[in-house]
């Protein structure tokens, strides 16, 4: 005889569930720490400082300075600049922080799609490799974060009118974090709903109801949003910053081909997500058509919506096929990998002992990098401290971690020559060929950009309007002194980056309006020559 539960046992679930879950996310927090204290990240994660520093200026993104980023975490962290100070390491406080939610969120995941027991062995593993990819501030973790808390509110949620605003809400956060990954994530919930209320015979008028508050809930964010950018900035630059670029220029100047597979470990985020995902649409599939139970069906579409919107990250993988953009792809197969196991087990012997194989084989082979690489960050840290407690001189915003020499003279040199708000310009030897720029140096400094090019990105500086503008910039500051570096001339990627444009006007205007004055380990300083 089936009795419901007393009223004090359910709230004693939910109380422990609330404790495990608190307890996870401390543990997360504090697994990661020691990789926190690194050093700089002087293109990507300064990209993102200074442009939350230059947001804390006053200054809008795309109309004031150029990024192919969504606006939300140049915004967040420029509001908990305003709380804590300009900090690197309270930025990667955010970042640890975010990264030890989102290990949570995946094995709460596979804990909707395959029970509990695969929650405790995801939580771990998605752990684990969101430590190994490092990249502080890279929003890409965050717009993940809310992504998959949408996806498990409006799997979980679909006849709960406040879970579909919640749902929407979630989807206004990946919006604005990462607006291309909204765009995944609104492909995927269309073909799950619309599969789901066609094989629940779901009248059209509750289809279209759930639908509306969803929308509500997204539109409490993302409608604000576009109205405050499309008012403060021209359409054309939101379009070609946010678009066009990305999606024309960015491939033909950061392609890098996708690794041939060799059967190292290595391969596994560029490889195992194909199978997993190709397994599970097909168990997905086989539980939507011949479900056992209603409970099934919910598995099943939960599966099938894990593995659609990870496969639309494979659209970030193919263009630049380095391990950092493999994050979105690889990282929503790990919570379908007990799903697996569990669709095979009520299919027949030889089906699950063949894929309860591989899944625990995959497991078990990826922990191995990861592992390795936490080890290594141990053993470094203590090496790391001690640098960082030499550099009390430092800047204030690097306080608590290591710099190299080069990093520690160009601030000092900035105090010496330049006079206090005096804007700063840290550029290119050579701008017609262009890989990456030193961003946090910007940071570093903290002073004012001259130009709204503090990312030089290529295909965007080699060309002869943008450096025309920055020759206005300069003209228009006149700032005494400037720094420039060659350190960058060295890479090389089979891509366009390493075309020469043929454009040196900036550099034309540089070597007839400075001259060199003194150096900075990797950087000349260049004085104004007087009268110019």
């Amino acid at each position: 005889m089936n009795r419901r539960l007393p009223a004090s046992l359910h709230l004693s679930r939910i109380g422990w569930y609330v404790l495990a879950a608190f307890a996870a996310l401390v543990l997360g927090v504090l697994w990661q720490r020691p990789g926190m204290f690194v050093g700089l990240n002087i293109y990507d994660e300064g990209i993102i400082l200074f442009g939350a520093a230059r947001v804390m200026r006053g200054e809008i993104p795309y109309r004031d300075f150029w990024t192919q980023y969504s606006p939300g975490q140049y915004y967040f962290l420029a509001g908990l600049f305003s709380i804590v100070g300009k900090s690197v390491l309270a930025a990667r406080w955010w970042d640890v922080l975010v990264r030890a939610l989102l290990a949570l969120m995946l094995a709460v995941l596979a804990v909707r799609i395959s029970g509990w027991r695969a929650g405790v062995f995801i939580w771990p593993l998605a752990l684990l490799w969101l430590t190994y990819y490092g990249f502080f501030s890279y929003p890409l973790f965050q717009g993940l974060l809310f992504s998959i808390i949408c996806l498990w509110l409006f799997l979980c949620g679909r006849d709960d009118a406040r879970w579909n605003i919640l749902a929407g809400v979630c989807f206004g956060l990946t919006f604005a974090f990462r607006h291309d990954m909204a765009a995944y994530l609104g492909a995927t919930l269309v073909v799950v709903r619309a599969m789901d209320g066609v094989l629940a015979r779901e009248r059209i008028a509750d289809w279209l109801r759930s639908w509306v508050r969803f929308v509500a809930g997204a539109a409490v964010l993302v409608l604000p949003i576009a109205l405050f950018f499309g008012v403060q900035v021209r359409l054309s630059e939101l379009a070609t910053q946010l678009f066009i670029f990305p999606l024309t220029v960015f491939p033909r100047v950061r392609d890098l081909p996708y690794p041939k597979f060799t059967g190292a470990v290595e391969d596994l985020p560029y490889y195992a997500p194909f199978v997993v995902y190709g397994l599970t649409v097909l168990m997905a599939v086989i539980g939507l058509l011949r479900p056992k139970d209603k409970s099934e069906r919910g598995r099943a579409l939960a599966m099938l919506a894990a593995a659609l919107f990870g496969l639309f990250g494979f659209n970030q993988a193919r263009v630049r096929s380095d391990l950092i953009h493999t994050v979105h792809f690889f990282m929503l197969s790990l919570p379908l990998l007990p799903a697996l196991w569990r669709s095979a087990a009520s299919r027949g012997r030889i089906t699950s002992w063949v894929l309860g194989m591989s899944a625990a084989t995959l497991f078990a082979a990826l922990l191995v990098e990861p592992i390795d690489a936490w080890l290594k960050t141990r053993e470094q840290n203590e090496v790391q401290r001690v640098l960082a407690a030499g550099r009390r001189n430092g800047p204030p915003s690097a306080w608590g971690l290591p710099l190299q020499d080069w990093q520690l003279n160009l601030y000092l040199s900035s105090k010496f020559y330049l006079q206090p708000g005096e804007p700063v310009y840290i550029g290119l030897k050579n701008h017609d060929k262009v890989f990456a720029n030193d961003v946090m140096s910007y940071f570093l400094l903290d002073r004012p950009a001259v130009s709204r090019y503090h990312e030089m990105h290529p295909g965007l500086i080699e060309t002869e309007p943008v450096q025309r503008e920055i020759m206005a910039d300069l003209e228009k500051a006149r700032p005494s002194v400037i720094f420039v570096t060659s350190m960058f001339e060295g890479a090389i990627e089979p891509n366009d980056a390493n075309k020469s444009s043929g454009v040196k006007l900036l550099d034309d205007y540089i070597h007839e309006h400075y001259i060199q004055y003194g150096s900075s380990g990797p950087y000349e300083i260049l004085r104004r020559r007087k009268g110019m």
